[in-house]
């Protein structure tokens, strides 16, 4: 099996932004010191992420680390702002009321949540039973969801996830939630999802349930991953964050968090394309093609004049960067003569010397060509005079003399010759645009006078 084959998910690239709208004057001058009623805050920035069949995938950070932005991406509820995001298969999620309407009740939204994933009503209903036993819910399941605590939400949107058999599963903090008879149940469940080679995301900050089920884990700090590996390695590593963070006073970890929000603030598309610029070979011709369409904005957000001339700047240089690496051009005088470095001095490699001896050439032979051309030109007009002033003179001589002859039935031009004293010749020679090769009834042809068939024949 291929590795294409075997991809259930792959992000490049791949981040989100959101408008935010400032609701204070405090908050202004925090963050911007600026009168922008909204601004941007970059959930995700640039994340990278290969996910194959049969993985189970622990996603782990702090509150607001961008977690629940990532798997409502692969979940496709909402589009990313850059990048790819490929997902293969049905994806379903678990979570604290994932998906789940309040105004209805928990049956319900079993029927409406089975019908968007594609199934009948046939088979919602040959399953209803399994999974209202399964959720344990009894005679709530008839409430309106709004009634329930997180706990019975957690329980139906697990019993209807997993009654729906996606190919790739996201469990977001629902694994904790409920009593031990329902844990146990869902672990049997997780088990047989791990023997069927499904795909599955585990959310949480139990880090027990990460090492239980996870063979990787993705570690996201404020909308960066932090690291992605085996959980063995990355676990340890973020139990020694954790550690250091709890360490911290009240008043310092907010300031680290102030200071983490600045940056997920401060982030543009410039970054990303100086990040991107870092991981592919920009002396391609292709870099500039690659990097656009990758930086493709998909949310329709526009950007500023300011942000467009900076974006250009930044792919002009990068380019100039890429050319500079196959010539022999330093950045200083590319910078410096801009306009030979893009024609003569990089695009054409020319030496002076063999530049003048083209020049040369080229106007030796362009004045050979003027030269061949006004002589056959001059040539031309003589035989061109030449043989107006005979025809004009030929012409002149037998129209004078000649006349017409209307062609009879059974008339040839042998016939025609003969009755009228001259022969076939003189005929074809006073009539020179008429092609006598046949001759029809009505025809008018010219036929000449004595003397003009002695001066044609001459």
């Amino acid at each position: 099996m291929t590795e294409d084959k075997r991809l259930k998910v792959r992000a490049s690239y791949l981040t989100k932004r959101f408008a935010l709208k400032v609701n204070n004057e405090s908050d202004k001058k925090k963050f911007f010191k600026a009168n922008n009623q909204t601004f941007d805050f970059w959930s995700l920035r640039n994340v990278n992420l290969n996910v194959y069949d049969g993985e189970c995938i622990g996603i782990i950070g702090l509150n607001g680390a961008g977690k629940s932005t990532l798997v409502n991406l692969i979940s496709e509820i909402i589009s990313p702002t850059t990048g790819n995001l490929q997902v293969n298969g049905e994806v379903s999620t678990i979570s604290i009321g994932a998906g789940l309407q309040n105004g209805i009740t928990g049956r319900e939204n079993i029927r409406l949540k089975s019908l968007m994933m594609g199934m009948s009503n046939k088979e919602i209903d040959e399953q209803m039973d399994e999974i209202i036993a399964f959720s344990e819910l009894g005679p709530f399941i008839d409430e309106l969801v709004k009634n329930y605590s997180s706990g019975m939400k957690s329980k139906l949107g697990f019993s209807i996830a997993v009654y729906q058999n996606p190919d790739i599963l996201i469990v977001d903090e629902a694994l904790s939630v409920g009593d031990s008879t329902f844990a146990e149940k869902s672990s049997k469940k997780m088990f047989e999802f791990r023997q069927q080679r499904k795909t599955i995301f585990v959310v949480s900050h139990d880090i027990n349930s990460i090492n239980k089920w996870c063979d990787r884990v993705l570690w996201l700090h404020y909308g960066e991953v932090k690291e992605l590996g085996s959980k063995d390695v990355v676990l340890e590593h973020y139990k020694e964050f954790i550690n250091w963070y709890n360490n911290l006073s009240a008043e310092q970890q907010a300031i680290y968090k102030e200071k983490c929000q600045k940056e997920q603030l401060d982030y543009s598309l410039l970054n990303l394309r100086e990040e991107i610029s870092d991981t592919i070979d920009t002396r391609k011709r292709s870099a500039s093609k690659t990097i656009n369409k990758i930086l493709d904005v998909k949310d329709g957000y526009k950007l500023s004049l300011f942000s467009k001339v900076m974006l250009g700047l930044v792919t002009i240089i990068i380019i100039m960067l890429s050319l500079i690496a196959t010539s022999n051009w330093t950045m200083q005088e590319a910078l410096g003569k801009p306009y030979e470095f893009f024609t003569e001095g990089h695009l054409f490699h020319r030496k002076p010397t063999f530049e003048r001896e083209l020049k040369e050439i080229e106007s030796s032979e362009s004045k050979s060509e003027k030269k061949t051309s006004s002589k056959l030109n001059e040539s031309t007009q003589k035989v061109s005079k030449s043989s107006v002033s005979s025809s004009t003179t030929s012409h002149s001589n037998t129209s004078a003399q000649a006349t017409n002859y209307t062609v009879k039935a059974g008339d040839t031009l042998g016939d025609i010759a003969a009755e009228n004293n001259t022969t076939v010749q003189a005929i074809e020679q006073v009539n020179p645009n008429t092609d006598l090769s046949v001759i029809s009834p009505g025809e008018i042809i010219n036929l000449p006078g004595n003397s003009s068939t002695t001066e044609m024949s001459h």
